[in-house]
């Protein structure tokens, strides 16, 4: 009996479980969650212990002819794969339903990151059996083109790759041979050849860095490994050069070279070096366009764990692919019924895959960042701030700029509080001041101990000297949401401020001096009515009896005042009268008289 369920996709209802498939970072799914995943025939897919067992189903052709289904073992084998799975994932990464991922979550000891990352690129440094085969006829060739032609035959084609053939050309052309079909080709790795001595337009040649600068020739060839290892996104590529050396023999200083050594590189025209993919650690390298998706995904929140965990999905999707394409080619083949067992993602003796640790993510970065942060700095500061805009921040969430390309940079929200140093408890920072151009490119950013502008001081003069130096024209123009406070400052700091400008006068009648009262008169205020009455009463019977005028005056009420009434009227009645005034607020009555 066979179940009519395909077998790449199959459609599963799981209710009231927390799944985890292809190890995302964290992420809890809720309750009557319909998943659909990827099956890929048993092949590996994700780490080994959850989607792979012992016994492989039955891959080959039913008695129906039908290959996409499976067999009623197939699936109960299936079915105790996914309980298993299920309770595996639910055990693991419980974070009662939060999903964080934030930039430096985990642990951010850097000497710790680089030294885990220093172990795991010695553990891939070593290559050994099918590639070591693999890189040896590369070599050998390409000797036998230099020999004849003077350069790689993949130079005079326009390309710097050598690359083997897609797997299934390579699949077709082992179907033809005696041993029948054979997955050996579909390890091999795509070689970046790199002679730039051989490139035409090079000027062939080379000096050492020594005092004396000698002339470099060349070492030969590297051995052990030939090749370096290049991290790449889905799937690493190897990196073919030559070694030159500074020959005592010829009056040098003996110092050797690698054709990818940055010294060398130094020395090729520029677009030579651009032309050069990937950057160089201790004994492999990461492509460049890699650098540039984890700048991108870190700016953007999605740090150094999912990134890493999302290269090794990608990663053991390509091994299951190509696993999936060998075992369909060898069941279609009608010489071969026994094929030979796929390697293992983690054989480095065949397959040799490799995936990225969080802490290779981190180390990498961070040291990427080090040595590029001199020509951002540099970018930041040939930018325009003809208008400029500043305030601190005090939030838990800060906005910093971050760098997509070269010629871009961004505002992206960090929390930044819960990385502050902390001396007995207290923070050692309390504010972040920012401020931004005319295009709200930062152009100025500096944590400070208080409020105080005391400390950016030097960052706005520093500002003034460098629009100076890049020929743009100076600040004209500053907003803040203290003005009136920081006038005196921010004109002290950016002098261009002052230039040109009249300051306004919000008080005319600021110059005329205050009124005061003599000191033998006094003022008394009443509001309430029956100290008004009784104030009225005194009033009255005192000017009767000495016959002294009454000098009156009224305030009007103002339209709009959330004090008033609407249709306006008075608001205070003064009574001058000898020695004494009277001040009545009426307003109050006013409002009584309209709401009855």
């Amino acid at each position: 009996m066979y179940h009519p369920i395909s077998l790449w996709k199959i459609q599963l209802q799981v209710e009231k479980v927390a799944v985890k498939v292809c190890e995302p970072n964290r992420i809890n799914y809720t309750s009557d969650l319909k998943l659909e995943f990827i099956v890929c025939k048993y092949l590996g897919h994700g780490r080994p212990q959850y989607y792979r067992r012992t016994t492989p189903p039955s891959f080959f052709s039913t008695s129906t002819g039908d290959f996409t289904t499976l067999s009623e073992s197939d699936w109960h084998q299936l079915h105790q794969e996914r309980e298993e799975m299920l309770l595996s994932a639910s055990s693991r990464d419980r974070v009662d339903g939060v999903i964080d991922e934030s930039l430096l979550d985990g642990d951010d000891d850097m000497d710790f990151d680089a030294e885990n990352a220093q172990k795991e690129t010695e553990a891939d440094e070593t290559v050994n059996g099918v590639l070591q085969e693999y890189m040896a006829d590369i070599l050998g060739r390409i000797k036998r083109q230099i020999d004849s032609r003077g350069r790689p035959d993949c130079y005079a084609n326009g390309t710097f790759w050598e690359r083997p053939k897609d797997p299934l050309f390579a699949l077709q052309a082992s179907a033809t041979r005696a041993t029948g079909v054979s997955p050996t080709k579909l390890y091999h790795l795509d070689v970046f050849i790199w002679l730039p001595d051989r490139i035409q337009g090079s000027s062939g040649g080379f000096s050492c860095s020594c005092t004396r600068h000698h002339n470099l020739s060349r070492n030969g060839w590297n051995e052990k490994p030939i090749a370096r290892r290049v991290k790449h996104l889905h799937r690493d590529y190897l990196l073919l050069t030559n070694r030159w050396i500074c020959d005592k023999k010829q009056g040098g200083c003996g110092k050797s070279f690698q054709g990818t050594d940055p010294y060398i590189l130094s020395q090729l025209p520029r677009h030579f070096q651009e032309a050069f993919p990937a950057i160089l650690t201790v004994r492999a390298a990461v492509d460049k366009q890699l650098i540039s998706l984890m700048r991108t995904c870190f700016a953007t929140r999605f740090g150094p764990e999912p990134f890493a965990a999302l290269m090794r999905e990608m990663r053991y999707l390509d091994h299951a692919h190509r696993e999936l394409l060998y075992l369909a080619a060898a069941t279609s083949s009608a010489q071969f019924h026994h094929p030979r067992p796929f390697s293992k993602f983690t054989d480095k003796n065949r397959y040799a895959g490799t995936s990225l640790s969080t802490q290779y993510c981190k180390a990498v970065f961070v040291d990427w960042m080090r040595a590029y942060r001199p020509y951002f700095d540099r970018v930041i500061a040939a930018l325009p701030a003809t208008v400029v805009k500043g305030d601190h921040t005090f939030g838990v969430c800060y906005c910093l700029p971050f760098f997509i390309n070269i010629c871009d940079l961004h505002a992206y929200w960090l929390q930044l509080t819960k990385f502050f140093a902390k001396i007995g408890g207290v923070s050692t920072h309390v504010a972040m001041y920012t401020a931004v151009n005319e295009f709200e490119e930062a152009r100025i950013q500096a944590l400070t101990l208080t409020k105080s502008l005391d400390f950016v001081e030097g960052c706005y003069k520093n500002l003034a000297a460098g629009l100076q130096a890049h020929g743009h024209p100076p600040t004209q123009l500053m907003y803040t949401d203290n003005a009136k406070n920081e006038l005196a400052y921010h004109e002290r700091t950016t002098q261009s401020l002052q230039d040109n400008v009249s300051h306004i006068v919000i008080n005319p009648f600021e110059h005329l001096p205050l009124l005061l009262l003599p000191a033998e008169h006094k003022s008394t205020f009443y509001e309430d009515s029956d100290l008004i009455d009784a104030a009225c009463d005194h009033l009255l019977s005192g000017t009767h009896a000495s016959k002294t005028k009454l000098v009156v005056g009224f305030a009007l009420c103002s339209m709009g005042r959330h004090d008033t009434p609407e249709s306006g009227g008075v608001h205070m009645i003064q009574i001058a009268t000898g020695g004494t005034v009277y001040i009545f607020k009426v307003s109050k009555f006013l409002w009584f008289r309209s709401d009855t």
